[in-house]
């Protein structure tokens, strides 16, 4: 990789973390990373190591403790302990003189990073990053902590330098005794676990259904009645908890839910974590109301709140599926590389957090002159006094509370007029509950959309936050699944497009030798991927096989999950890293939610899905050992298994299953045509002709048979799966479909007299307009 001193000086000041690159300095062992993380810091004083057995190998030759530093490139606080003290030659110099230091991507090595974060909960009672560690040469951590200043950081680097010259034994058994604890805390008994699989009811559902209702109960006491979310500052989106309630609404009509997540979603959008003139939302807010957030944008955040709003844009309100587009506008014009989306991008600009996103009075009127300008301010309350450092994030909080009718305007385009949606008069009981028709316009009021565009293009000229380029596997499976839906629900045929080019992506470039990585960039793969790589891709395959019908996609889901119960299903769950992995002195479970859902509950859900689809009980098999596995857990704690639970709503309903039997061969379909077109043709060539007319008329009739069963199944379900049949493998003459709900399957029937009325459970029939041809 050829990468010289101006391409990382660029990296750097568009990192924003003001380094001033010596040009006389030499780099050091990160110049041939790949990592945005890692080449940050290819310049620092510092003498960095990547995580490699080389590192390893020297720090036991020189008889050095290893300094571990993760992080990752988008990372504020990362920012701030390199300028405070990896710039530093104070810090250097003790650095490079007693120890060997090693940086890590958390994002390119999320099993090393779970290890060590765990270990710093062990310490301290709570972790983040930057994540400081030091280790022995056997990897076990002895001390481990977050950020600490230059002079903290100073003390901590000299007391563990005399520690190790003339106290090795004391140090030995602090990580002895770190690495007990978290065993312990990975540790799952074999004996017991079993006793409990042995003795379940296999008649009986996996988990007490009333679950279900200690987990509603158990948000509700944690919900902030005022301005939506859980918990005070800082506030998290925690979408699993709205995909949750989406779910119980969905299932129980509760109007508590309902509120909940209409509130929530409002106010998020409201607030200053939205991007009022780019779109995206910001990782988290630091206050209460959501109005100012840390302006770094995380693309897992943006791909599972667009799935949020596009479920509320169908059961509560359409507005919310012109918020969905307006965050999936963002991660096309923004986030979108050549092979997929990128990672994130920064909080910091020149040096300053959230610079970019700010704005004066004076800028709005410059852009927009003195009229809109009024009318612009008035709506997102610019002030001259300013809402953060003396200058402002656009919101609409006031405008929420105190203009209801300007507020409710914006949602009004000349084009699209929500005004006939009745979201006060909405009930759920009937079998069909609200026919979403629309023209596939999802814009907001003109005057938005122009204002904003002007402001956008105007913010465009200032220097823009780093971006973290590289692809990540989970990231990008998890935009499969937004996209599959996102195409479904909006009609956008340029969103199926892009999750099948990922797919692509991910089959020929992320997939060697039949086992998934975690990370692409500049041409190379890096690191075995872990769980929640697998689980991500393969939710994401599903989604996209469920929408297009292409057996492509639901055979690669399987593939994949076959090849993760392999690697990582051990002790009744899924470990982080695969068996074949043996880097860490411990492999380290990923069970409870957190910022987004863990790998491991997504993938119950996955094989939930994939048991329905297949009838495959190897599947059920599995999902049922990881439950009854982690159950004492999630009984004691199930909101960090929020995600799981979703899973115990789907059971509990049933779910909504659809045999499709089609002629997917056309052996029979083209025998009259093709014998009509090459009775006069001579023997010698009618053999080829025969071929490529079948080959054609095959393929036409296999696509006009798919797309006729989308256009029948047009309608949303969270619970619905579908299966995919060759009708000659059932014997049938036609095309046919089968409803399976309430665990029974209603006799086949002819697809073309096929209705919605014909599904006794609910849905919600999408756009009456044709299905485009995915």
């Amino acid at each position: 990789m050829n990468i010289n001193k101006k391409s990382i000086n660029k990296n750097n000041k568009n990192n924003n973390s003001n380094n001033k690159i010596n040009e006389n300095r030499k780099p050091n062992d990160l110049i041939n990373e790949t990592s945005p993380y890692l080449l940050q810091h290819a310049y620092n004083p510092v003498n960095w190591h990547p995580w490699n057995e080389k590192s390893f190998s020297l720090a036991k030759k020189e008889n050095k403790p290893i300094f571990l530093s993760i992080g990752y490139s988008t990372c504020h606080w990362c920012h701030v302990m390199e300028k405070e003290s990896f710039e530093d030659e104070e810090v250097a110099k003790i650095l490079n003189e007693n120890f060997i230091s090693i940086k890590v991507d958390r994002e390119e090595m999320p099993s090393v990073d779970s290890m060590y974060m765990e270990s710093a909960i062990i310490f301290t009672g709570n972790g983040g990053w930057p994540l400081t560690v030091l280790i022995d040469h056997d990897k076990k951590p002895f001390f481990a902590g977050t950020y600490y200043p230059k002079i903290s950081l100073i003390r901590i680097l000299n007391d563990v330098s005399n520690t190790w010259k003339n106290d090795p034994n004391k140090v030995k058994n602090i990580a002895n005794d770190i690495i007990n604890d978290l065993k312990n805390l990975n540790r799952l008994d074999r004996l017991d676990n079993k006793n409990i699989i042995n003795n379940r009811d296999k008649d009986g559902p996996v988990l007490d259904y009333s679950l279900i209702e200690k987990t509603f109960e158990d948000l509700k006491s944690r919900f902030d009645n005022r301005f939506g979310g859980f918990g005070y500052a800082p506030k998290f989106p925690s979408v699993q908890n709205i995909l949750f309630l989406n779910r119980y609404y969905f299932q129980t009509e509760s109007l508590e839910a309902k509120d909940m997540v209409e509130k929530t979603l409002d106010s998020m959008f409201n607030g200053g974590i939205f991007d009022h003139i780019g779109g995206g939302f910001s990782r988290y807010s630091v206050d209460y109301k959501w109005l100012v957030p840390h302006f770094e944008k995380m693309m897992y955040d943006n791909g599972f709140l667009a799935i949020a709003y596009l479920e509320a844009g169908l059961l509560f309100n359409k507005k919310y599926l012109k918020i969905a587009k307006k965050i999936l506008d963002y991660c096309f014009r923004e986030m979108l590389g050549e092979h997929g989306f990128y990672t994130a991008q920064d909080a910091d600009s020149e040096g300053e957090e959230g610079k970019y996103y700010l704005f004066t009075i004076n800028d709005i009127r410059k852009v927009l002159g003195s009229s809109d300008s009024e009318k612009f301010c008035k709506l997102f309350d610019i002030t001259r006094d300013g809402n953060f450092k003396k200058k402002n994030i656009p919101n609409l909080i006031k405008t929420f509370y105190n203009n209801k009718e300007d507020y409710d305007a914006i949602f009004i385009s000349e084009n699209y007029n929500i005004q006939g949606y009745d979201k006060d008069n909405h009930n759920i009981s009937e079998n069909i509950i609200q026919n979403h028709d629309s023209d596939g316009n999802f814009e907001f009021n003109s005057f938005i959309e122009d204002s904003t565009k002007k402001l956008y293009d105007f913010r465009l000229k200032r220097t823009p936050p780093f971006k973290d380029k590289k692809n990540l596997a989970f990231v990008n499976g998890l935009m499969i699944a937004t996209l599959s839906m996102g195409a479904n629900i909006l009609k956008k045929r340029e969103y199926i497009e892009k999750a099948e080019e990922i797919g692509e992506f991910i089959i020929n470039k992320l997939i060697k030798n039949g086992r998934l990585y975690t990370s692409y960039k500049d041409g190379k793969i890096r690191n075995k991927g872990v769980s929640d790589d697998y689980a991500y891709v393969i939710w994401g395959f599903i989604e996209l096989f469920q929408v297009t019908l292409n057996k492509k996609w639901l055979n690669n889901a399987q593939n994949l999950m076959n090849s993760m119960i392999n690697l990582f299903f051990d002790d009744g769950v899924l470990y982080l890293s695969g068996s074949d992995v043996n880097d860490l002195p411990i492999r380290t479970k990923n069970v409870y939610d957190g910022a987004i859902p863990s790998g491991n509950n997504i993938s119950v859900f996955n094989l939930m899905r994939l048991y329905s689809i297949t009838n495959n009980d190897y599947y059920k098999d599995v999902f049922e050992e990881i439950i009854y596995s982690l159950k004492t857990d999630i009984e004691k704690n199930p909101l960090a298994f929020i995600t799981l639970i979703s899973g115990l709503i789907y059971d509990k309903s049933g779910g909504l299953h659809i045999n499709l039997s089609l002629d997917l061969d056309n052996k029979n379909n083209n025998k009259d045509i093709t014998k009509n077109i090459t009775k006069d043709i001579t023997k010698d060539i009618t053999k080829d002709i025969t071929k490529d007319i079948n080959r054609d008329i095959n393929k036409n009739i296999t696509k006009d048979c798919i797309n006729i069963a989308k256009e029948k199944l047009n309608f949303w379900n969270p619970f619905l799966t579908i299966s995919l049949i060759d009708k000659d493998s059932e014997n049938f003459n036609e095309n046919m479909v089968s409803v399976c709900e309430n665990m029974t399957c209603k006799p086949y029937k002819k697809i073309d007299d096929f209705l919605c009325d014909d599904i006794d459970s609910k849905i919600i029939k999408l756009t009456n307009k044709k299905v485009e041809n995915y």
